[in-house]
């Protein structure tokens, strides 16, 4: 009406009259109010727009997994939380999500958070909202309780030994250093951070000993004596003498290797798949999705245990010190012995077992 109006008259002119531009304000206002209504994102609106990204980038390569990964989402996050603004949904909402599968799926609600966590990773990346992310292991790592069968169940994937030669021959096509140290780590039977960080001082060639320290080995009470296999003795000498690593870093002599076995494993992984479509994977440990999953570095140690238990009349005690496991305290007190000998015998059936040979 014609009192609104000229209400709205003389506060404009008092704002003129200040020194204010009103034309500015009111661009102010509208650029504002867009900026608010971009951060009001839908969290399945912006879940499927990363997802159809990644497909047409073509960042992933399992058929399978793509259509997994979004459709795991569809099940189990949206009808919780699909209609939610990105910037408004807390862990609780996260929550809500898994906690009817937490416990009687345990891998499957594993997966589905930390899609959700990769979906939200993205959000904070385009400024819809910021951190914490609420789907973060940490913080829902006090609301929810994983089951003690699920602990168990988890195992670190393994090739099956029997697979094993082939994968050498794989690894062996590369000289790199990344490949040297996968190779003296699956050989050695040791941790990957204790093969990347062998020290030169540490190895003794005439008793066929590696020195391996303490801090190497975080399960171990004590240094290890590692014995080191005629194959293992050949790929030491045939290595380049330069700094303290036997597996320097490539940019710094004094400086241990950082791209080290996970990642040549990935790259082992990739090429694997590029020549026949599929993966190293470990055919008793099946994924979220009941597909099995794809091996690790630190899964040849229970490939060791499998071989040396199949295919050996080896003691289990003996074959135990090999894995750098000390046993119970009783078993300490009685069995001093570092048994070198029979270890030397055992780790040179491995490496044979590796080789091709017959064990």
């Amino acid at each position: 009406d014609l009192k609104t109006a000229r209400d709205i008259a003389r506060d404009l002119h008092r704002q003129i009259a200040q020194g204010i531009n009103i034309w500015e304000e009111r661009l102010k206002s509208k650029v504002e109010a867009m900026e608010e209504a971009s951060r009001r994102v839908l969290f399945e609106d912006l879940a499927e727009s990363y997802y159809a990204k990644q497909v047409e980038g073509g960042f992933w390569s399992n058929g399978k997994h793509v259509k997994q990964w979004i459709s795991t989402l569809r099940t189990y996050a949206f009808p919780v939380i699909g209609k939610l603004v990105v910037e408004d949904i807390t862990k609780h909402d996260v929550v809500r999500v898994l906690a009817p599968i937490w416990s009687e799926k345990h891998e499957t609600a594993t997966r589905v958070r930390q899609r959700i966590e990769t979906v939200f990773k993205h959000a904070i990346a385009l400024d819809i909202r910021v951190s914490p992310n609420p789907a973060s292991k940490d913080l829902l790592n006090s609301l929810l309780v994983t089951p003690a069968s699920a602990k168990e169940q988890m195992h670190q994937p393994h090739l099956p030994f029997e697979r094993v030669p082939a994968f050498f021959e794989h690894l062996r096509e590369s000289s790199s250093v990344s490949a040297k140290v996968l190779e003296f780590k699956i050989l050695t039977n040791t941790r990957n951070k204790a093969a990347e960080h062998a020290m030169w001082s540490e190895i003794d060639l005439d008793r066929k000993v590696w020195n391996v320290p303490r801090t190497s080995n975080r399960k171990s009470r004590s240094p290890f004596e590692c014995a080191l296999s005629d194959t293992v003795i050949g790929l030491v000498k045939g290595l380049p003498k330069s700094g303290k690593y036997l597996f320097p870093s490539p940019y710094r002599e004094d400086m241990p290797l950082a791209i080290g076995c996970a990642d040549m494993i990935d790259k082992l992984q990739k090429q694997k798949f590029k020549r026949t479509g599929k993966f190293y994977v470990d055919p008793t440990e099946l994924d979220a999705d009941g597909n099995p999953r794809k091996i690790v570095a630190h899964g040849f140690r229970s490939s060791f245990r499998s071989c040396m238990a199949a295919k050996t009349l080896f003691n289990s005690d003996t074959v135990e010190k090999c894995m750098q496991h000390d046993g119970d305290k009783l078993h300490q007190a009685y069995q001093r012995s570092n048994l070198l000998e029979i270890r030397l015998e055992i780790m040179n059936k491995w490496a044979a077992l590796c080789n091709g040979e017959e064990v």
